[in-house]
């Protein structure tokens, strides 16, 4: 692998993704049918219908237990399937092989190496560290030394850092 994630890990991102919608969507519809009672989408309607014009609690409450561990099991199996599509077999560690593993994380440690150079960029020391590692040219530093105290103070400083005289 170059680096990039392959289209069939993608897929099984976007699977698991719709498992966990899916499955959100089928455990909010137990209370839907609850409040919509008599409604087409309640226990009368086209979801349970029966030959029976009567549904006893058994048959309801069983409806809803039904619907609420399928709805459960969906979102885990969903939420195992993108944690496989994202770290691959080997990185979500359901394969125990260190050398695939960095091979699947490979594109994540790349996007937190690049970040990690993102950020050292911006700081200043590091900036002049790498400047002077390189062999590049440093700005000059001036300073200025208190006629009073001989403190020496930044190049546009007003007033002594030490003494408080003015320069």
């Amino acid at each position: 692998m170059s680096g990039k994630i392959s289209n069939r890990r993608k897929f099984v991102y976007y699977l698991g993704m719709m498992f966990i919608i899916i499955g959100f969507l089928m455990f909010l519809s137990n209370f839907i049918f609850i409040t919509f009672e008599g409604s087409p989408f309640g226990h009368k309607g086209f979801f349970f219908r029966r030959t029976s014009p009567f549904l006893g609690f058994d048959s309801i409450v069983g409806g809803f237990a039904i619907r609420g561990v399928s709805s459960f099991t969906l979102i885990i199996i969903g939420g195992v399937l993108m944690i496989v599509g994202r770290a691959g077999l080997a990185g979500s560690g359901i394969i125990l092989d260190p050398e695939r593993a960095r091979e699947d994380l490979k594109p994540w440690n790349r996007v937190k190496g690049g970040m990690i150079n993102d950020t050292l960029n911006e700081i200043d020391v590091v900036k002049t560290v790498t400047r002077k590692l390189s062999g590049e040219e440093a700005e000059p530093v001036i300073k200025v030394r208190c006629s009073s105290c001989r403190t020496l103070n930044d190049e546009d400083a007003k007033f002594c850092k030490n003494c408080g005289k003015s320069l």
